[in-house]
């Protein structure tokens, strides 16, 4: 078995880790790995910390592709709440108005347009949920890294 690392930024290992350590668990068992353990912090990381996995390359990958799903979630959301990047800096922000009638479309079945547009984009789009009485557009937000 080989040992292979996958740095996480600090903020995100709460999340890897999961409430009781059932997200580090499903991350081992889904992988096949034989282990995977967080790194104790070291001052001299620079924010980032490491998870060691334990097992061939294979199951190394599938652990590494899982942990950047989780820490991509955290950074979108992020940047939907705060208006930074992960560097903190700002996001680009571009805001159109959407005819009230035609926000459905965009939002599509069951979030599926928007999923789309986000996943193809890397863009983050926020849509309120209901119009300003009195007015027949909403605004959408998207934040664009």
């Amino acid at each position: 078995a080989e040992y292979m690392g996958v740095s996480v930024p600090s903020d995100c290992i709460g999340l890897v880790i999961g409430k009781g350590g059932e997200t580090i668990k499903m991350l081992q068992t889904e992988s096949q790995a034989k282990r995977v353990q967080v790194a104790p912090e070291d001052p001299k990381d620079n924010g980032m910390r490491y998870i060691y996995v334990e097992g061939d390359e294979e199951a190394f990958l599938k652990v590494k592709a899982m942990i950047e799903r989780i820490v991509e979630g955290h950074q979108r959301q992020r940047i939907a709440t705060t208006g930074r990047l992960p560097n903190n800096q700002l996001a680009a922000k571009k805001e159109l108005t959407v005819p009230d009638s035609l926000v459905g479309l965009i939002i599509g079945k069951g979030g599926a347009n928007i999923k789309e547009i986000m996943s193809r984009t890397g863009a983050i789009i926020s849509i309120p949920p209901n119009a300003v009485p009195g007015l027949p557009d909403r605004l959408v937000l998207s934040l664009i890294h």
